[in-house]
């Protein structure tokens, strides 16, 4: 379906309505339905369908994603870099629209696996065995939760820790722990506080945190990896607060963006709210395959198109070294040598030890 869904005229709503998804974690990818998707907390009635399978009506897709398990583990030296390689891993038919849903939990696999050991090479980050996650401005990530249970198929051997902050999130999940778990065969959100259930419970599993408040303000120790979704500096003054603890907490960090130019304002908004930069924007392999209205140009818009890194400002302090001068130019030739001092060794020492028997004398 590219060809439709990249086209000028594509009509988002009328793609959803023609293959009914109108359900589950759909309900957040149109603008006709009024009611918001199901979320871990939601106070929404849930249909039986919806709660076996958020990702309904995709039935054989939501029971692949969520209670089968490749044969062939994925393989972290030739990881996934399209589309096509992941769905054939995982037995899902290139007509699926799932991609729509999975470009959040593929972009974290895609910054772990490709992007970070590119980068950040001292972090070893593909040989640790747990990980601590924080997404920024979490909101549309809560409302989804159950497809990172992916993360734990794409890398089982990697215990998952993911905070979600941001203002957006419900004020009653604020400090909320949750787990995704498979049990009796599917995968659960549940939390510790309700005890357990008596049922058998897979060894993997996901943990999460929900913090609603900005990242400023949000306690609890430091991230092995900051990740933000279509992140819009300019569109929200929390990232004038946001971006400067970035800068001094100084830990990799991650963020998409839905086109270019919007990556071009979030660079200036870095540079003026925290004194750094950004990376050059990379196109997003996993970006959501659905175009997207723009609001303000006709360029084409794509949910998690493009993918750029902090540049943190280089901090001089007393434990700090300065940075190099700049280079020598033509202009500024190096003094010329003393002639005295392309002797040889032994010739200084004599003339060293004749001139001090003159001063003697």
């Amino acid at each position: 379906y590219t060809q439709e869904t990249t086209s000028p005229c594509f009509d988002r709503e009328l793609f959803l309505a023609s293959r009914g998804l109108r359900f589950g974690y759909w309900r957040g990818e149109s603008l006709l339905v009024s009611e918001p998707p199901p979320s871990p907390l939601s106070p929404h009635p849930l249909t039986p369908q919806e709660v076996e399978n958020p990702y309904y009506p995709l039935q054989v897709d939501g029971a692949v994603l969520l209670q089968e398990v490749p044969m062939e583990p994925s393989n972290l030296k030739t990881p996934f870099v399209t589309w096509r390689s992941y769905y054939e891993w995982r037995g899902l038919d290139l007509d699926s629209p799932v991609a729509v849903l999975l470009s959040y939990p593929l972009t974290i696999y895609y910054i772990i696996t490709s992007l970070v050991p590119q980068h950040f090479p001292e972090l070893n980050i593909l040989n640790k065995q747990s990980l601590k996650i924080h997404i920024l401005e979490a909101g549309k990530p809560f409302q989804i939760l159950m497809v990172f249970w992916e993360l734990s198929v794409l890398l089982p051997h990697v215990t998952f820790e993911i905070h979600l902050v941001g203002e957006e999130l419900p004020l009653e999940a604020d400090e909320r722990q949750l787990h995704l778990q498979r049990k009796g065969g599917c995968v659960r959100v549940f939390s510790p506080c309700d005890g357990p259930s008596g049922e058998k419970n897979d060894r993997a599993n996901i943990r999460v945190r929900v913090c609603a408040k900005p990242y400023h303000m949000q306690p609890g120790a430091r991230a092995d990896l900051v990740i933000g979704f279509n992140a819009g500096f300019g569109l929200s003054e929390t990232w004038l607060r946001s971006l400067p603890r970035l800068q001094s907490l100084r830990v990799p960090a991650y963020f998409t963006d839905c086109a270019e130019y919007s990556c071009l304002v979030d660079q200036q908004t870095m540079s003026g709210a925290a004194g750094g930069s950004t990376s050059p924007p990379l196109i997003n392999p996993f970006r959501s395959p659905l175009r997207t209205v723009g609001t303000d140009n006709n360029l084409p818009w794509y949910s998690n198109a493009f993918l750029f890194h902090l540049v943190y400002k280089v901090s001089v302090g007393p434990g700090r070294q300065h940075p190099p001068g700049p280079p020598l130019t033509p202009s500024d030739p190096p003094a010329p040598l003393d002639p005295e001092e392309t002797l040889d060794p032994n010739r200084r020492k004599k003339d060293k030890k004749r001139s001090n028997t003159r001063r003697r004398k």
